[in-house]
């Protein structure tokens, strides 16, 4: 195995596992604020400090072309905005280990994505894990859910749909388009982040408004 094959491979398992211990984090910072509250204030640090960097590195001019911000826009919308902050608010409803499993799903939603817009097809071998995937879902929810437990599944459902449009559009914006990967993932967190944080203000105001009635 080549030095660069084994340092992708390390790099991808330290993601595996801040990402996961990211869900253990959120369900306790559930405990003190509400979700999208939660959401907003992870995405804006996280977001400034990238943009930071962005800005260091000049790439800046990502700003300038009209295109590139709607590419922005909607990159912040799906990836950050609806798969994150709905993810945060799954967690709301759902176990950590619940959420995690049904973003299981997100390959079968990369799939179909990827075939509609991209023109790719997956492999027999990758059209049997997914079946495994199913199999396995059938058996881990095959329990009644309350109603409680099927807003928070039907949330991260959409969430995983969010992510899916997300991946796939980066794919096409970094791969085909060969666009700078730096200033497009920092600008389109910052863009999402400002539509979670709208979001959290407007929910704040209205339970606010409720409250007085």
């Amino acid at each position: 195995m080549d030095d660069t094959r084994l340092l992708s491979l390390m790099e991808a398992l330290l993601v595996t596992f801040l990402w996961s211990s990211s869900y253990i984090l959120v369900k306790i910072g559930l405990t003190q604020l509400p979700p999208l509250t939660l959401a907003a204030l992870r995405y804006i640090v996280a977001s400034a400090i990238l943009i930071s960097f962005a800005l260091a590195k000049g790439r800046a001019d990502i700003l300038e072309d009209r295109k590139t911000l709607l590419k922005l826009a909607s990159l912040g919308l799906t990836g950050y905005t609806i798969a994150q902050g709905l993810q945060v608010l799954g967690l709301f409803y759902l176990p950590a280990v619940s959420v995690t499993f049904i973003l299981n799903f997100n390959p079968v939603m990369v799939l179909v994505l990827s075939v509609l817009f991209l023109g790719e097809y997956p492999t027999r071998l990758q059209l049997a894990g997914m079946a495994l995937v199913l199999v396995g879902a059938y058996m881990f929810f095959n329990a009644p859910l309350s109603a409680q437990s099927l807003t928070g599944v039907l949330i991260t459902l959409l969430s995983g749909v969010g992510w899916a449009a997300y991946l796939v559009a980066c794919r096409l914006f970094f791969v085909r388009e060969e666009m700078e990967p730096l200033g497009l993932t920092a600008f389109s967190m910052g863009s999402g982040s400002l539509l979670i944080t709208a979001a959290a203000l407007a929910f704040f105001l209205w339970n606010h408004a409720l409250q007085r009635l």
